[in-house]
């Protein structure tokens, strides 16, 4: 899918890429570092909702990780004429307010330009500056467990210099690479935070309700079985897959052997992403199938390729241990 945007002083408007509707909804999982600790992230729900007081979308975010608690956030976000900036940003508890507010983006979006953005930031009692950074980098082929986009590379850079109380200056940089997909938004991000703590963390976009990601194609089977042969009554036939039926709800297919699985991968020899249910997120290859790797398990695993859909057994090469679900 061509994004219509390229080096060559081509622009396109932030609203084909990002667009916040009261309850839209956005699932993200991947993995946070933090003093040498790597952890996986099971998920970041991001929710929109109507804000008070200002004219834009409240953005709540919820954080949840093995083994530790549940950060939340909430971020009052605007997205008009001067494109998306942040009013203020709250995280267990504590306020920060930008004023003029933190524009991240703009709202047209040409290759290789650069805004910025600078100003006070208030965190009661404390108070100091901040200043940011935006570069619209290019396109990239991105691939997420929702499958292989082509989507926008855009750098954000700032840096905060807070008077605290009882400490001093303490400055902090926050650099972050973003992709965004035409009608979906953000897909994946990496973001590196050092402060007195120092943070690293990676998100893919694994599930919106506010975005229809890939359109049907109007001839042909769905995009996973690309190299499928319809056998009648609605299954095709996958030399690596087996016997696959498409159900109407895009992105759903009933398998032969492992019952309901998801995928929005357009790639039907692989790499892909693809959602398994009761087992949850997998990776595989034409050449790795049975065989994936499971995020629920952290670990390669094999499907043993039993046909009853209602016991499925798998082998855990980490483990080394047999597991079913049923």
């Amino acid at each position: 899918m061509a994004l219509g945007l390229s080096a060559h002083a081509q622009s396109v408007d932030l609203r084909d890429f990002l667009s916040y509707d009261i309850g839209d909804q956005w699932t993200y999982s991947g993995t946070v570092s933090n003093s040498g600790t790597t952890l996986p992230i099971r998920s970041v729900n991001k929710n929109a909702r109507a804000a008070f007081g200002f004219e834009g979308i409240e953005i709540e975010v919820d954080i949840t990780l093995d083994g530790e608690g549940q950060p939340t956030a909430t971020v009052e976000t605007t997205l008009n004429a001067n494109g998306k900036s942040i009013l203020n940003a709250s995280v267990n508890g504590t306020t920060s307010t930008f004023t003029p507010p933190q524009r991240e983006l703009p709202l047209t979006l040409t290759v290789g330009q650069t805004t910025q953005s600078s100003g006070q930031i208030e965190s009661f009692p404390d108070e100091g500056t901040y200043s940011l950074s935006t570069t619209i980098v290019g396109i990239e082929q991105v691939n997420t467990p929702l499958g292989s986009f082509q989507a926008l590379k855009i750098q954000v850079n700032s840096s905060t210099t807070i008077e605290q109380f009882g400490i001093g200056l303490v400055t902090s940089t926050n650099n972050s690479t973003r992709w965004y997909a035409r009608g979906i938004g953000e897909i994946k991000s990496e973001i590196q935070i050092n402060d007195l703590n120092g943070l690293t963390a990676t998100n893919y976009l694994i599930a919106s309700t506010s975005r229809t990601v890939v359109n049907l194609p109007v001839d042909g089977p769905p995009p996973l079985l690309g190299q499928s042969s319809a056998t009648g009554g609605g299954w095709y036939y996958s030399p690596w897959w087996g016997f696959v039926n498409p159900s109407s709800t895009y992105g759903w297919y009933y398998h032969e052997g492992l019952a309901w699985i998801y995928s929005a991968s357009n790639n039907s020899g692989g790499p892909i992403w693809f959602y398994i249910s009761g087992l949850g997120w997998a990776y595989t290859t034409a050449n790795d199938f049975p065989s994936m790797y499971s995020t629920e398990h952290q670990s390669w695993i094999i499907w043993l390729e039993s046909k009853n859909p209602n016991h499925r057994v798998f082998y855990d090469f980490t483990t080394m241990e047999e597991f079913t679900i049923d």
